[in-house]
Parts: structure tokens; sequence; C-alpha cells
């Protein structure tokens, strides 16, 4: 029966559109690895040093289609604040968008628009750089992802469902030295925190040398 407010004429029963599920489709993804451009290893810079290369990612699409990628959140760790690091910048390839710091002082996120799209089979190298003011002096700078969100705004562009992003290498348990941080230590393992750690810097106010006769 039908009940309604206005006269209602037809037949019954009232048919749908049919629907199809499918437990088949298999969507496109993201793997991460160690870019070529990361330091991968405790470093010192000087301060006044410009466009300092912190940490640097590799990301690839999986082969079933295009990824797009909208914005990048870094999370800086380090002992150094907002105040003591200038001109923070995120590249994609050969795109580059500030990065803007957050009122908590470390969270730095830069917005691509329009996003960048990364081929089916393809890789890009992501990396945060920037320039170290004097008040850093003998403070640490650390350029991390918290979660495999934060190089997010990846979804499919054929299917267009939001995709997972997981290390394909560059694995560890723990630590500060550019790696991806798993359960196991293992890129089959489950994401830790954070899902990738860099490399710490120092950042030095220089050396006094006395040369004397």
């Amino acid at each position: 029966s039908i009940s309604a407010s206005s006269p209602v004429s037809g037949t019954l029963p009232l048919k749908g559109s049919p629907q199809t599920l499918n437990n088949s489709l298999v969507i496109g993804g993201a793997t991460g690895s160690l870019s070529p451009l990361d330091p991968n290893q405790a470093s010192t810079h000087y301060i006044n040093d410009t466009g300092v290369r912190f940490s640097a990612i590799r990301m690839a699409a999986n082969s079933q289609e295009d990824v797009s990628l909208s914005y990048m959140i870094w999370y800086q760790s380090g002992t150094a604040g907002a105040h003591d690091i200038a001109n923070v910048t995120t590249l994609v390839g050969t795109t580059s968008v500030p990065a803007l710091v957050q009122p908590d002082g470390k969270t730095y996120i830069s917005l691509f628009n329009p996003a960048v799209v990364i081929p089916k089979g393809r890789s890009v190298d992501i990396s945060v750089q920037g320039d170290l003011k004097v008040s850093g002096a003998n403070r640490t700078v650390e350029f991390d992802l918290a979660d495999n969100t934060d190089d997010e705004g990846t979804g499919g562009m054929l299917y267009g469902f939001g995709v997972g992003f997981v290390p394909s290498g560059n694995t560890a348990q723990s630590g500060n030295h550019s790696a991806f941080i798993t359960d196991d230590g293992t890129p089959e393992g489950a994401s830790g925190y954070p899902f990738f750690a860099g490399s710490i810097m120092t950042i030095s106010g220089g050396a006094v040398i006395t040369i004397g006769r």
C-alpha cells in the first residue's frame, strides 16, 4: 500500500533501477620509498644556509590507474621552532608550493591546486626544504609524515576512490633516520608513528678558529 498526501497513479509493484555489486574491482594505490634526494643520515648545516633539503620520499602509482596528489602535511619534530626556519617549500617533481606553518608551529601544509597527477606505473620525488635562520643555532630540524594520510588527497583518477599509501621499502621499527616506520620493521607490517621519520639535521652557529703566533 501507499500512503501519500496527494493522488498517486500507476500500478504496483514499483521497481527501481538495477544495481550491480562488484567485489572484484581492483583500484589503484601508491607505494612509498626513500628518494635519492633525502639526506638519509644525521647532518649539520649552518645558520643562514638556504634551500636546505630536510626530507624526501618517492611516491609511485600502481599500474591500475593514475593517482592525484592534493596536499602534503609535514610535521617538524625537531627542537627548532617556526621562527627558526623560513621559506619552507614542498617540491613534487618540478612543482614547488609553499608549505604554510599552522598555529602549533610544527605542522606545515602544502596544497596543490590543481592536484599533481602521477601517471600509473610512474613515480615522483616529493621533498621539503627551507632556509635556516640565526635564531635556530644549536637546535634540530626533522620533517616527518605523521601518518599515511599526510600525503593525501591521493585519489584514483579512473574510479574516483581514495587510494592507500604503503611503503615498499626503507622500513624500520623506530628511529630518526629517514625510514618508514612499521610495527615489525618490514613493508608488510602495520604502519607505525610517525609513518615516515626524517633524518635529524642540526643547525650550527658556526665555529671560531683562533690563529696565534
